[in-house]
């Protein structure tokens, strides 16, 4: 068995991955700042092993921790967003406490795995890598669907919807969301690759699709199986009426908003010349898994 670490549990793939990430050839270990309020959080039963370990703090087991012949560890970013000076100087003193975790126990290589839209903002974290010599992978994907995902929290609640209202423009907005499931998946297959390790990768859906058509996808497994009627209306009236009438979470409402403005299109094909992946169709990830 190989043993691999993973933190950030707070990130949505990072809750998914102590459930899913453990397989036949992976035995998995995960850290939390507060384990009794991560499982009271956590909707499926974990594979990994947990620890209590706060890595801002450095509290918890940090000082007695130890895995034997761990060979990498994943390091889910936590910020809600890499573009805020707060959020960055947490994240990296976060990261540097992991880093040093992770070379305690004899081992050099993180995966560090953020969102497509933290690309611009990614100069601090690859300086630390270089600085503190580690071999890294940092993997920047787009919106990730799955139950309890941003967007299945969002869309769950326009379905129940008489109406939807929503900004043309923003409609139009063209992204790849790919399966979290995938996600998970594709980190567990990639440690093998040596053309991986001090790159960037982007990780995107196998379609292209706007918000309109993911809209009319997650609409087809809707328990009521009769699609809401929309209407485009200003933006500042949609955020009114999602917030206080439909109610969306308003941190997945923020998300949204960082989504549509910074979501890019990726080609995988740049990856996939060095490990072919298959990605599941958005169509099948919202059934089998929203």
């Amino acid at each position: 068995m190989r043993e691999v670490l993973i933190c950030g549990l707070n990130n949505y793939l990072g809750r998914r991955a102590v459930a899913h990430f453990a397989n036949d050839e992976l035995n998995v270990t995960a850290i939390t700042r507060n384990t009794t309020l991560f499982f009271s959080r956590m909707k499926e039963p974990p594979t990994a092993k947990l620890y209590t370990i706060d890595l801002v703090r450095r509290t918890g087991d940090f000082d007695s921790f130890k895995i034997i012949n761990l060979e990498a560890a994943f390091y889910f970013a936590q910020a809600p967003t890499l573009n805020d000076t707060v959020n960055i100087k947490l994240e990296i003193l976060a990261l540097k406490n992991y880093i040093e975790l992770v070379k305690r126990q004899g081992c050099w290589r993180i995966v560090y795995v953020a969102r497509l839209m933290d690309r611009m903002y990614l100069q601090p974290v690859v300086e630390l890598f270089n600085v503190e010599g580690i071999q890294y992978t940092i993997v920047l994907k787009n919106c990730a669907v799955g139950k309890g995902s941003m967007l299945d929290n969002i869309f769950k609640v326009l379905e129940k919807q008489k109406i939807v209202v929503y900004v043309n423009q923003i409609a139009k907005v063209r992204f790849q969301p790919i399966a979290a499931l995938d996600v998970i998946r594709w980190l567990q297959s990639m440690l093998t690759i040596d053309a991986f390790v001090d790159k960037i990768i982007e990780l995107g859906g196998p379609a292209v699709m706007n918000f309109r058509d993911f809209f009319q996808v997650y609409g087809r497994f809707s328990p009521t199986h009769a699609p809401p009627r929309t209407l485009s209306l200003p933006k500042k009236l949609v955020k009114f009426i999602f917030t206080k009438l439909y109610k969306v979470n308003g941190e997945n409402f923020e998300e949204f908003r960082h989504v549509i403005r910074h979501e890019n299109l990726v080609d995988n094909t740049l990856w996939m010349k060095y490990m072919p992946f298959e990605l599941t169709p958005i169509e099948q990830a919202v059934e089998i898994d929203c």
